[in-house]
């Protein structure tokens, strides 16, 4: 899964470099205007209406790295999520800080590119999808993350936001590995990157 989501990021970087919504290179104000990313990046209201779609009964027990490990593919460092903060049939949200972390393998010339966050989106589908075979007394079938849709990243890096990420998904359809996931990522109030992206289970 780890190569075919490398590969699909690398062509979304390529396709996404003249396309993605990003006013100029908000990355320095990122840090030194908080709350207040600038114009780039994009107000919380944009999460709620994500949120608002959820529905049935939200667990909120904590879920830590070690058990996120032991639901996904992604081991050691690739594994990018601290922590389940909640979830429920539809929806899971995480929160995370190893964007900050230096050794994170994600990084090229000591930054971490905003189109990692896809990759922060595409793990929260995975343990979502995890959790949900569990809560059935099943494994998640193998999948891979077959495309990204409608990227778009309000900040150009992650390393220099220092707050915790906070990773929402939302599974507008599907079974089993074969799903569609709506993904936002964000800092404090601020959405820095959203995407649908589409998993289909591994033969």
């Amino acid at each position: 899964m780890r190569g075919r989501i490398a590969l699909q990021l690398r062509r979304c970087s390529r396709v996404k470099s003249a396309s993605r919504k990003i006013h100029g290179d908000v990355s320095s104000r990122f840090v030194r205007q908080l709350p207040d990313f600038g114009s780039a990046a994009r107000p919380r209201a944009a999460f709620s209406q994500c949120e608002a779609k959820t529905d049935g009964m939200i667990r909120e027990i904590s879920i830590h790295k070690a058990e996120i490990r032991a639901l996904i593919p992604h081991s050691d460092l690739m594994c990018l999520l601290d922590e389940v903060a909640q979830w429920d049939e539809q929806s899971i949200t995480c929160t995370t800080n190893t964007h900050r972390d230096p050794v994170n393998p994600l990084r090229r010339g000591g930054c971490l590119s905003a189109v990692h966050a896809f990759e922060y989106g595409a793990q929260a589908a995975a343990v979502h999808g995890g959790l949900r075979a569990r809560s059935a007394g099943a494994t998640a079938p193998p999948g891979y993350l077959a495309a990204l849709r409608d990227g778009r990243l309000y900040a150009s890096r992650l390393d220099t936001i220092n707050l915790p990420l906070r990773i929402f998904a939302t599974r507008l359809f599907g079974d089993r590995a074969n799903s569609v996931y709506e993904c936002l990522v964000s800092a404090a109030q601020i959405v820095v990157a959203e995407v649908r992206i589409i998993i289909v289970e591994r033969a």
